[in-house]
């Protein structure tokens, strides 16, 4: 398992942050590399995209060093070149990526309509299932809405994979009105009286959904 595939889960980058640290940027991506072990290796990252490769490389001999990637390799010195590679990751995670959860656009437009029209940021209130957050009022800390990763099949949707939905509050009244199973679902995991759960694939435009976010926001606000 390449070693940097934990450390950046759930992760995404900043660029200016990456040329600041010291990435070199190229047309395939960037690049950083670092001397380790008293200057007898290098250390080198490469993001492409969202992929994220590391590799050490023997100075003395300018090849790989080969034992860094089989992962039942033992032994100190081994366990040294690794433990400096995962410093520098690790590093790398903190000073240049933040969290990115949700990958959907509408996903990320909910975050961004959020954060500017109500100052509200989401949290992940649940170490277990980290794929799940939540947003909610500053004067009385209801939710309004939670974001979501869902089965496709949970939904009674076809197809294999999982969608992001967000989950909202609404009167019973509309709740019944709105869910059709097409667009509009049962409130997945909350009360399906008075909540309800809108897919996040384009099917609703982006405007209803800011739309529905306000009333959420305003049925919240009830003690």
């Amino acid at each position: 398992m390449e070693l940097a595939d934990g450390i950046f889960k759930r992760k995404a980058y900043d660029e200016n942050s990456l040329t600041e640290y010291g990435f070199a940027k190229s047309d395939d991506g960037f690049t950083y590399s670092e001397l380790i072990s008293d200057g007898r290796f290098m250390f080198v990252v490469n993001i492409v995209g969202s992929k994220i490769e590391t590799d050490v490389i023997e100075l003395a001999w300018n090849e790989p060093f080969t034992l860094y990637h089989i992962d039942g390799a033992s032994g100190a010195f081994v366990g040294q070149v690794r433990a400096e590679a995962e410093r520098i990751l690790l590093d790398i995670a903190d000073k240049c990526f933040y969290t990115e959860v949700f990958k959907s656009r509408q996903a990320k437009a909910v975050i961004d309509y959020v954060g500017k029209c109500y100052g509200d940021k989401i949290e992940y209130l649940w170490e277990k299932f980290p794929d799940n957050a939540v947003f909610r009022r500053k004067d009385n800390q209801k939710w309004y809405g939670a974001l979501l990763t869902v089965g496709r099949k949970k939904l009674g949707l076809d197809g294999d994979g999982t969608v992001e939905v967000v989950d909202l509050r609404e009167t019973p009244e509309a709740v019944a009105a709105l869910v059709d199973g097409k667009s509009y679902f049962a409130g997945y995991h909350m009360n399906k009286k008075h909540w309800y759960t809108v897919c996040l694939d384009g099917s609703v435009s982006d405007e209803e959904i800011k739309q529905r976010i306000d009333n959420s926001y305003i049925i919240a606000s009830k003690r």
